[in-house]
């Protein structure tokens, strides 16, 4: 990730126009390949749609012990309830409330939730399909009174077939000045 203090927001709206596409994909380039997260502005999911699934969320979590049976460990997919402090994603038990993301010097800053925008974190699977040149971030999260939606998926194909491999430093070099433009 770069070295700023803020997490780029990105206007899906730019993407439309022939005018301002390059800019929108200057901007996504950045984001991919230097930082690693974002968020996204103006993108296609009704306002509707999203308070709905945060009301079932939140509907879900007050459930006293029906929210034990679809509890994460018990799924066959990253799917269901997670118990505060069981999800670990920085090498201790996380609270899943706010959101913060490592730089490369690993520093933490905070990615609080924006109105109207969706986050979007870079992982491994995309890092690892592009050879390392998209940067996967590492996330954690702080005490607060925060609900979010994860919607996590993955190219199982791409990590069979890539992840094992060790990959050069002139080939990932290649690769970031190919996608880079340069």
């Amino acid at each position: 990730m770069s070295e700023s203090t803020t997490i780029p927001v990105l206007n899906l709206s730019l993407a439309r126009s022939p005018t301002t596409k390059p800019q929108f994909l200057s901007k996504l380039r950045d984001a991919l390949v230097r930082v690693g997260f974002f968020y996204l502005e103006n993108h296609p999911v009704p306002e509707q749609v999203q308070q709905e699934a945060m009301q079932e969320s939140r509907h879900l979590f007050a459930l006293p012990l029906q929210k034990c049976e679809v509890d994460i460990v018990n799924r066959r997919h990253f799917f269901g309830h997670i118990r505060t402090g069981s999800e670990v994603t920085n090498g201790g038990a996380a609270g899943l409330y706010c959101l913060e993301v490592q730089t490369q010097a690993g520093v933490w800053i905070a990615a609080p939730p924006l109105p109207g925008t969706l986050v979007l974190n870079i992982g491994r699977m995309l890092e690892c399909s592009t050879h390392g040149v998209c940067a996967a971030t590492t996330i954690d999260s702080t005490v607060g009174n925060y609900l979010f939606l994860a919607y996590l998926t993955g190219f199982p194909d791409v990590a069979a077939r890539w992840y094992p491999a060790l990959l050069s430093r002139a080939v990932n070099k290649q690769l970031e000045l190919q996608v880079l433009g340069h």
